[in-house]
């Protein structure tokens, strides 16, 4: 006994709900044979409109020619519904009905001419189109069908429910074994979702992550776990395994369909880690929809992968995710530590400004940790030490201010001009700031300038401009440059030259102490004769 004979027999069951369900089935498969359309007739001539209305859509599906004298009655039948189905099925038979049509309409009744001249003129029109109706059309292109299948589900009591559910899985269980009718498998799953029960979810969950289906039946099971899931019912994670994979998939709408179920959901922390990998995906419209998502959680968890996303995503996706973190509370001792680990320049910028605006979650421990690491990478020339030392400068100034000032003062003393440099950079870009600071590192500048080109010094030299604004600010430049043990006489010599150059009272001091200090060398003949041509004596 095949499947198909073993739906056949349903036709006969004395339940109602079995005899339709079948007769949905069969014209939703295509099933051919004597037998099949003999049982649908059967229905046809049964004095319930539900099941004459189930059978003759049945029978639009098949369009055998056999069934053309019982239907034919039926186009004048009390029941609006019944009269359609009629006619549709009619019209699918072809023109092999218009004489038949026509023989009848010689002793009909006005009313019923009416109704078969209406007949005859669609017969025509599809002249040459006798499977005008898909296959499992019943269900997947008739959204009034539809709705009255699911209306007569949610009609029936709890154990018509029950035996709905039990007789579609057997009916998916046998059909997928046989793999030859998907559309009826769509149609099954669909019904699956009608009954809203959680008892259906492992069912559709085998559906849904069918490789062997195609991605139409997948789609089905997925948007009837979304009905299967109203209630009570909570989301596991097979479940959302089930929809990262099917969101994964080659096919656009099936993707679709899983993110937007997925968008419906409240994720636990250990459900959010297993959507990270939907963060990363290729198409980042995928990848968009399920960070967004993930911003919308409560769960501190779903926090946490975002935070992965700004710490190792792509671009695009890192600031959107630092945008969705804006209103997250309690992450930043995640940011802190992410930004310590960083070790790209860009990346942590993006993780010290989302960390910017909750520096106050952040423990004595955490503060401590971001010092210690943005001076040891800035001490080593390691990227990221700046956006490290800007998130802990503000947490806390002072502190940041005074080892940097320290870190510097020890890179001098060893040496390492150009670390101290950097380190000086980094201070002086802060409010906490001294003049003496400024100082250290326009010494520094000058010393290296000096260095570099044998003693010229040139007026677009960063030194003397950051020089400038020193005295300009009241700072005793004179005073700190002539106790400076890292400027040479030469150099003195060149800076109190500019500035004399430009009619400042600091160059005369300055080519003072070079005639004081030089006495009768070239430098402090030098230094004399310009304060000669400069009018100063």
């Amino acid at each position: 006994m095949t499947e198909v004979d073993k739906i056949v027999a349903l036709l006969a069951d004395p339940a109602t709900e079995r005899r339709a369900a079948a007769a949905i089935v069969l014209g939703a498969i295509g099933a051919k044979g004597s037998a099949v359309v003999d049982g649908l007739l059967g229905l046809v001539a049964s004095d319930e409109p539900v099941l004459v209305r189930h059978a003759l859509d049945a029978l639009a599906s098949l369009g055998p020619r056999k069934a053309a004298p019982p239907i034919l009655p039926l186009v004048i039948s009390r029941d609006p519904e019944v009269r359609q189905a009629a006619e549709r099925a009619l019209v699918a038979i072809g023109e092999s009905i218009v004489p038949l049509v026509r023989e009848r309409m010689g002793a009909a009744a006005p009313d019923e001419q009416r109704a078969l001249s209406r007949l005859l003129r669609r017969a025509r029109r599809r002249r040459g189109v006798h499977r005008a109706p898909r296959r499992h059309a019943r269900l997947r292109g008739d959204p009034r069908a539809a709705l009255a299948i699911r209306q007569q589900v949610r009609a029936a009591d709890p154990a018509q429910r029950r035996k709905y559910l039990a007789e579609t899985e057997r009916f998916l269980k046998a059909q997928r074994k046989v793999g030859e009718h998907p559309g009826a498998v769509a149609a099954a799953v669909k019904v699956l979702g009608f009954l809203e029960d959680p008892k259906a979810i492992p069912t559709l969950l085998d559906c849904a992550r069918a490789a062997d289906q195609p991605p139409a039946v997948r789609q089905e099971a997925i948007i009837a776990l979304r009905f299967a899931l109203t209630g009570s019912a909570t989301p596991t994670s097979e479940l959302i395994d089930a929809l990262v994979a099917a969101a994964c998939a080659e096919d656009r709408a099936l993707a679709q369909t899983a993110l937007l179920t997925l968008g419906g959901l409240a994720l636990s922390a250990e459900q959010a880690l297993r959507i990270r990998k939907l963060t990363d995906h290729p198409d980042f419209d995928r990848a968009r929809l399920a960070i967004e998502h993930l911003g919308r959680q409560k769960d501190p968890g779903a926090a946490k992968v975002l935070v992965a996303v700004v710490e190792r995503g792509e671009r695009r996706r890192a600031e959107l995710a630092v945008t969705l973190l804006a209103g997250k509370p309690d992450v930043g001792a995640a940011l802190a530590k992410a930004l310590a680990a960083a070790t790209d320049a860009d990346r942590a910028k993006l993780l010290a400004r989302a960390l910017a605006p909750r520096l106050r979650e952040l423990t004595p421990a955490l503060r401590k940790q971001l010092r210690s690491t943005g001076l040891e990478r800035l001490a080593s020339g390691e990227p990221g030490a700046e956006a490290i030392l800007d998130a802990a400068r503000m947490a806390d100034p002072g502190a940041v201010a005074d080892e940097l000032r320290a870190l510097a003062a020890r890179q001098r003393k060893a040496n390492h001009t150009d670390d101290a440099l950097r380190t000086l950079g980094v201070l002086c870009r802060a409010d906490q700031a001294s003049d003496d600071d400024r100082y250290q590192r326009a010494s520094l500048e000058l010393a290296r300038a000096s260095r570099e080109r044998g003693g010229a010094v040139r007026p677009s030299d960063a030194a003397l401009s950051a020089l400038a604004q020193l005295a300009s600010r009241g700072f005793d430049v004179g005073a700190a440059l002539r106790k400076d043990k890292a400027i040479s006489l030469d150099d003195l010599y060149h800076v109190g030259f500019h500035f004399a150059e430009r009619g400042q009272p600091l160059g005369i001091e300055l080519l003072e102490a070079v005639i004081a200090k030089g006495g009768r060398t070239k430098l402090g003949k030098m230094a004399r004769n310009k304060l000669a041509l400069s009018g100063a004596d």
